[in-house]
């Protein structure tokens, strides 16, 4: 696969795309570099999404997964807004990207929403309460979201506002059930 063709596969799927909010896409890493190793190269995308929608996390990361399943491979998609800083007159300046590994963070807190929604399909919740092995894992993620969350630390409000960053930074894990008869 080259740069022109997933270019190409996306604009296929424009519609589906667009439908969902997406405005913009736009390859960047080592696949636009024309470095990337068939094998192990994930592909990398900046999305500008319609500003009039509200996304979510999770909406976001069915957006990614489906991406995933359009090109084959695995995609990391990165929000333009997160790209972005806030300068001191309230706009934005241009994009830039950190040292600090702040889209490992967010990968962990896909990949841990990926995985829950995954331990959990088909399950009701009372089938959720009786399965101490899935609220074990269920809360394991839990924790993984709530660290990495805190390594974002004010760099999750600015790189994807919306979910309520505090409350995940200070949250009790606890999925246990009500043992009282």
């Amino acid at each position: 696969m080259q740069a022109a063709t997933i270019i190409s596969t996306l604009r296929e799927h424009e519609g589906e795309l667009r439908s969902v909010g997406v405005e913009h896409l736009s390859l960047f890493g080592s696949w636009a570099r024309g470095t990337a190793v068939p094998t192990l190269s994930d592909v990398d995308l900046i999305a500008d999404f319609d500003a009039g929608r509200e996304y979510s996390l999770l909406d976001r990361v069915r957006l990614e997964n489906r991406l995933a399943e359009i090109l084959g491979v695995k995609v990391d998609l990165v929000p333009a807004q997160a790209l972005r800083v806030s300068s001191a007159n309230g706009q934005f300046a241009r994009p830039y990207l950190p040292f600090k590994d702040f889209n490992r963070a967010f990968r962990d807190i896909v990949d841990a929403i990926r995985l829950i929604e995954e331990f959990t399909s088909g399950m009701n919740s009372d089938d959720f309460r009786e399965d101490p092995r899935t609220i074990a894992a269920v809360e394991r993620k839990l924790l993984i979201i709530r660290e990495a969350a805190i390594r974002l630390g004010q760099e999750a409000e600015l790189r994807c506002p919306g979910p309520p960053w505090a409350k995940i930074r200070v949250s009790v894990i606890g999925c246990a059930t009500n043992t009282t008869p």
